[in-house]
């Protein structure tokens, strides 16, 4: 399991970091992404128990939102150093 929750960070850097994301989430506030964020591990939480496999289901969307959180504030202390607005 750890073997894929390594894969699972490693893809979601890659991702995140070349923006194959959809622009809607590229352009969305720090505030929006965080409860998308709250909003996909509920749905995580509630379709892992519905599998059978929460840790394993919860684990992988967690560690996606927490790399999108990530990138997201990084980004925003990025644009303030360099004096840009929102």
């Amino acid at each position: 399991m750890w073997i894929w929750f390594i894969l699972v960070f490693i893809v979601a850097q890659v991702i995140i970091e070349k923006e194959i994301l959809p622009a809607k989430m590229r352009t969305a506030r720090l505030r929006i992404v965080c409860l998308y964020s709250i909003g996909g591990i509920t749905l995580a939480i509630i379709a892992g128990l519905i599998v059978n496999q929460p840790l394993f289901v919860v684990g992988t969307v967690t560690i996606f939102f927490g790399s999108l959180v990530s990138w997201k504030n990084r980004e925003k202390f990025e644009k303030m150093e360099r004096g840009e607005s929102r």
